[in-house]
């Protein structure tokens, strides 16, 4: 009988240790970018917070923990002055440990619907604006080393929906920004990921299901085999990615999605 000894030099211990670490968080004004930040800032987080509402903002950064915390209302869309957004992000010298980019535009237009500037819009907000933000991000003295950057996308990238051509392309492009820029800034330390979320209770599923036909809502429903998400299914894996507990993974994207795409 052949007998194996394994021997360990060491305990891997997963504390996802985020204690004084600076984040960058963008649509952080509402739903998912909110419940990001207030979990973040409950670990110890130094959040820079931005979202297009700045009231809603300032109620986001009301509920947070600790303090140090910095916001700014910006419009993403507006790419013109986003130079105004980032030189308040690195106006303090502050090296940056995460860039997590909640922000995005969901729309519903069939083709023919579709105008040149809800083009631009959906590219603006889901594609230009966070690789923008990465180019400044990844200066010299913007960020630390092993420092993370997460995109949040959807499943919608590669699964087709009817009427979702112009967001679920922005997606794609957003997958295909990450896997490009992980090989490029790999050598300057910097991971970069993405997750690929399916439907969860936020204010978009709710005017989604104010648009479909019941039959429809009960359908989609089925498809997720572990039923609609909500934001604490996904905010841990977030969590985790921007931690050292994930220093090996860059150029992932995760699917987190219920079992949507699996049915």
């Amino acid at each position: 009988m052949l007998k194996i000894k394994l021997k360990t030099k060491k305990i891997i211990k997963l504390n996802n240790n985020l204690n004084l670490k600076h984040i960058i968080v963008t649509g952080a004004s509402s739903g998912l970018g909110r419940e990001l930040s207030i979990n973040l800032s409950k670990i110890n987080c130094k959040l820079f917070l931005t979202g297009k509402n700045k009231i809603e903002l300032l109620k986001t950064y009301k509920m947070l923990k600790g303090d140090n915390h910095k916001y700014f209302a910006f419009d993403l869309n507006n790419l013109n002055k986003l130079e105004t957004l980032t030189s308040k992000m690195f106006e303090n010298d502050i090296q940056f440990d995460g860039f997590v980019h909640c922000a995005g535009m969901h729309n519903i237009f069939p083709l023919n619907l579709i105008e040149k500037k809800n083009l631009i819009e959906t590219y603006n907000i889901n594609v230009f604006a966070p690789l923008l933000i990465t180019k400044e991000f990844a200066k010299k003295n913007n960020h630390n080393i092993n420092s993370s950057i997460i995109y949040i996308s959807s499943v919608s990238a590669f699964i087709g929906s009817s009427s979702l051509s112009l967001y679920s392309s922005s997606k794609a492009a957003q997958i295909g920004l990450m896997k490009s820029l992980a090989v490029e800034l790999s050598k300057k330390k910097i991971r970069v990921n993405s997750i690929s979320s399916s439907f969860f209770e936020s204010k978009i599923f709710n005017k989604i299901k104010s648009k479909i036909p019941k039959e429809n809502l009960l359908q989609l429903n089925k498809k997720h085999l572990l039923g609609i998400g909500k934001y604490q299914d996904i905010i841990p894996t977030i969590i985790h990615l921007i931690s050292d507990d994930s220093q090996w993974t860059t150029g992932s994207n995760l699917v987190i999605d219920g079992g949507y795409s699996s049915n």
